[in-house]
């Protein structure tokens, strides 16, 4: 049952996701003829360098793709910038299981966007393929050079490094007055820009760095509180059996969000705490199985627990202040009180719940969030109980960092 409603679940998320806006930020492209076209470009935060991307000449106009082929740089305002230029670049890959024994790069000439990643005296530029990021710098009026770094096999099956890239640093790119030991530079984004920050310090220029915009908070701390509609039942197959139908109690708790950096925030992962009740009673009517005398009596269900949820989340961008998601959990308890007690039948005192898994979804307004979750079956009794809840909560952000 529970994959199913997975299925179910993640099916609903990729139909939606097809039909989602994604953000259109304020940018500008500029064509072969050197002239710069303000207006929109969806912002998808492109893990892999793009070869096109696409346009919009205002904000209620129809998007058009524009490929490299029509546009010799393209930039979203205080994010990014790319550039197309005819570089050499070397497409062997990094990852373990694509390793080869040659050392030396396999250069070939293409014509690429290349993001720009520092502008000085050295500009820094990289361009992302499935195979990794590579690095590319320039000076200006000069030729761009692709920083050389490459893993590959010894014939003894040993994984060893190409790391001209230091080589090229410390001797083609290098000043005077640099004092930087490169022995130990890795070829990687924060590496690399250290050491071109140092150089242009070092050549009396500013650097500046392309997209450095301020970014969201990266944690948010929820507070809970809504109402949640429940059910109980009892189905053993002696006089226990019961069902207790379904109430409304409130609940309330926390929740502890982390973005993840990639894809513009949208997606999340989260835990959560809830605290809910159900606390009703009833009467049963059994027949007594020597006296075939029907008896009644009196039964009480008294549940309370303490829910711990890991799960993750998907955003919806709306505006920039309103979002709606999609969300999956699985929950279990870490404190219980469990009892159900009879008249006349022995009482019952039950373990904590098996885990749960949650369906949820919400809409978000600047620091408010409105929330609906399905928690699956749960056995507070194995094979003996059924319980299952719907939440609707508010919750309110106390806290971004």
């Amino acid at each position: 049952m529970k994959r199913k409603y997975i299925f179910l679940f993640i099916a609903f998320i990729y139909c939606f996701s097809i039909q989602a806006q994604t953000k259109n930020r304020k940018g500008y492209y500029i064509d072969n003829n050197g002239s710069k076209k303000e207006g929109f470009i969806k912002d998808l935060d492109w893990g892999i360098t793009p070869e096109s991307f696409t346009f919009y000449s205002s904000e209620n106009t129809e998007g058009k793709t524009i490929t490299i082929a029509q546009a010799s740089g393209f930039g979203i305002y205080n994010v990014s910038k790319y550039e197309r230029h005819k570089v050499n670049i070397d497409r062997s890959s990094n990852k373990l299981n694509d390793l080869g024994r040659d050392r030396d790069p396999n250069m070939k000439v293409e014509t690429l966007f290349l993001k720009v990643e520092l502008e000085g005296a050295l500009k820094l530029y990289s361009h992302s393929i499935t195979a990794g990021t590579k690095f590319f710098v320039q000076k200006k009026g000069e030729l761009i050079y692709p920083l050389v770094y490459k893993r590959f096999l010894t014939y003894d099956n040993k994984i060893n490094e190409n790391n001209y890239f230091r080589q090229q640093l410390t001797s083609d790119f290098a000043c005077e007055e640099l004092s930087y030991n490169t022995s130990n530079l890795s070829y990687k984004r924060s590496d690399i820009i250290k050491y071109v920050e140092k150089y242009n310090s070092c050549k009396g220029e500013v650097t500046t760095r392309i997209g450095e915009k301020e970014k969201g908070a990266t944690f948010n701390i929820y507070l809970l509180a809504g109402a949640n509609y429940n059910s109980f039942r009892i189905k053993e197959s002696n006089n226990s059996n019961f069902d207790f139908g379904s109430e409304v109690n409130p609940t309330f708790g926390f929740e502890i969000e982390f973005l993840l950096p990639n894809n513009n925030n949208k997606w999340a992962a989260f835990i959560d705490g809830r605290y809910t009740t159900f606390n009703k009673g009833g009467s049963s009517s059994f027949e007594s199985l020597l006296t075939d005398v029907i008896f009644t009596q009196d039964v009480e269900a008294d549940l309370s627990f303490f829910d711990i949820s890991l799960g993750g989340r998907h955003y919806f961008f709306l505006n920039p202040s309103t979002k709606i998601h999609l969300g999956i959990s699985y929950g279990v308890e870490v404190i219980a009180n469990t009892d159900v007690t009879y008249t006349i039948s022995q009482d019952i005192t039950a373990t904590n719940g098996q885990g749960s898994l949650g369906l949820s979804a919400g809409f978000s307004w600047k620091n408010f969030r409105g929330d609906i979750r399905y928690n699956t079956l749960k056995e507070h009794i194995p094979s003996k109980s059924e319980y299952t809840s719907l939440m609707v909560t508010l919750s309110y952000n106390i806290l971004k960092f």
